[in-house]
């Protein structure tokens, strides 16, 4: 009886410990079929590319939460080059999508989308798009050395058709 009031307590720890880990894993399964969701859309062509609200919609329906979403506004990318346009972001509770859209030539030098040029006699220059999903991940209980909460993020890069 002894031996089971010992082993208890560190045997719960570590069941609920592998159901938080499992969890977490769910949770960013569902995050990055969200961002594949958003850019299959956007790799449709490239005027999909330059709908933001659609490509967020894809996002928000692939994690069920199809109605509920808003614009939150723009924000510059922390990686942005000069001629990157600004990060749209859309909020649906406490599910964020971040939208990036921009032009490179085939030299791998970024341009401005709408009024960007590769140089004379140059092929025209291909659309991307990128897209952030994230949300936060509570564990159940906490832990030593382990943040209780922890944003949970995943990225897709997309060209455009």
């Amino acid at each position: 009886m002894l031996e089971i009031t010992i082993a208890l307590p560190f045997l719960l720890v570590a069941v609920v410990g592998a159901s938080d880990f499992g969890r977490g894993v769910h949770r960013a399964i569902e995050l990055q079929g969200a961002a594949h969701a958003a850019a299959r859309f956007a790799s449709q062509s490239v005027e999909e590319t330059a709908n933001p609200d659609g490509i967020a919609q894809a996002a928000f329906a692939a994690l069920s939460l199809n109605d509920a979403y808003t614009y939150e506004g723009e924000h510059e990318d922390e990686q942005a080059s000069e001629v990157r346009a600004p990060v749209k972001s859309y909020a649906a509770g406490d599910v964020g999508v971040n939208v990036l859209r921009y032009c490179k030539c085939l030299n791998g030098t970024e341009i401005e989308c709408e009024a960007g040029d590769c140089g004379q006699g140059a092929p025209p220059s291909r659309v991307y798009v990128k897209v952030t999903v994230e949300r936060p991940f509570q564990t159940l209980i906490s832990y030593p050395g382990v943040p209780r909460e922890i944003m949970l993020a995943r990225e897709t890069h997309v060209r455009g058709r």
